[in-house]
């Protein structure tokens, strides 16, 4: 039997990538705008320079997103900040679904979806940060694919349904497709994971001890306790006694 620590740790690394990926192939709907151009273009009556500044306010404002996710993240915590975003991101296409004027298109579409699919984004990455180091890179490479591979998906999967439903239920299904996955993302999201941190960092050897403190007190020939060391290049013993390496702190639960 292996390490209940490290299948903990394991079924977390995988149970975060998931949900990053999930996250942001969902919020890779911003791609499918195409789709809905020439239907809009033919149901509203507008002028495509018209329709062309609702993607462009979608853009705008998920940019906004991503600039301020890190903050309400600070001030919400993961589960709360899901529901925000997944909100914003389905309740932006059900007001056009509901409505079905321009002004609930450039309202829902081009501020609430763009500034949610941002959100989300922002939450994506900020789980992938939160894996351990040696599968990070790994992560985020996927989180980024599943934000552009799932535009090419859903493009292929909803373009002939889009052409033969009417748009604004097309709008009203993929607007509860949303919410219904940021359920399943939120109900499976940890609390508040925490940044794992490394145990080798604490017991890295310095150069010279720090001024006033005492070299290790072991015995010539026998190897230092992770108290000497932790004196001997400054640590906190406290703080490595509470990483060890690659385990997720409590939080994570």
């Amino acid at each position: 039997m292996g390490n209940p620590e490290v299948r903990r740790q394991s079924s977390m690394t995988l149970r975060l990538l998931i949900l990053a990926c999930l996250t942001n192939a969902v919020m890779g709907l911003l791609y499918v705008w195409s789709l809905f151009l020439l239907p809009l273009e033919a149901a509203l009556g507008a002028p495509r320079s018209a329709l062309s500044l609702i993607p462009a306010l979608a853009l705008v404002t998920f940019t906004l997103g991503m600039m301020v996710h890190d903050r309400l993240l600070a001030a919400l915590r993961f589960r709360a900040f899901s529901l925000l975003a997944f909100g914003f991101a389905g309740g932006g296409h059900l007001l056009f679904a509901f409505d079905g004027g321009y002004a609930a298109l450039l309202t829902g579409y081009g501020m609430l979806f763009g500034l949610g699919a941002g959100l989300g984004y922002g939450l994506a990455l900020a789980l992938v940060t939160r894996l351990p180091t040696r599968v990070r890179s790994l992560g985020l490479g996927l989180a980024m694919a599943a934000f552009a591979i799932s535009g090419v998906v859903l493009s292929g999967l909803f373009a002939q349904p889009i052409r033969e439903t009417d748009l604004t239920a097309g709008f009203l299904i993929i607007g509860l497709a949303i919410l219904a996955a940021g359920s399943g993302v939120t109900a499976f999201l940890p609390t508040q994971p925490a940044r794992p941190m490394a145990v080798q960092e604490c017991a890295r050897p310095a150069a010279k001890p720090r001024r006033g403190v005492r070299g290790p007190t072991a015995a010539p020939g026998q190897p230092a306790s992770p108290d000497d060391r932790n004196r001997w290049t400054g640590r906190s013993a406290a703080r490595c006694r509470s990483a060890r390496p690659g385990v997720f702190p409590e939080a994570y639960q």
